[in-house]
């Protein structure tokens, strides 16, 4: 699988996908909206694609926050994120 990431450009506060990474020189390009943006390491917060999809469709990320419904009555919230070799939801509830 390609690893696909989305950064979160901390001083804009905008999301975005990310097309590139350039490791030697410590940054990455991505397009948001009709704007091509290119960003240091650290003016960003780099979100990996987990492979999986809402409900809805919609690609979820490291990061994402997503409601499961266990039973009938028990809804969890949490947050995804990645821990040793897995995805794993942080409970928020």
């Amino acid at each position: 699988m390609i690893k696909e990431y989305k950064a979160y450009h901390k001083a804009r506060g905008i999301t975005f996908p990310v097309s590139e990474i350039d490791f030697r020189r410590k940054r990455i390009k991505g397009r948001h909206e009709d704007e091509i943006i290119s960003a240091r390491f650290d003016e960003v917060e780099l979100y990996q694609y987990t492979g999986v999809l809402d409900d809805s469709g919609r690609k979820i990320f490291e990061g994402d926050v997503v409601s499961s419904r266990t039973d009938e009555s028990t809804v969890i919230v949490g947050e995804i994120k990645y821990e040793g070799s897995e995805y794993v939801v942080y409970s928020c509830n």
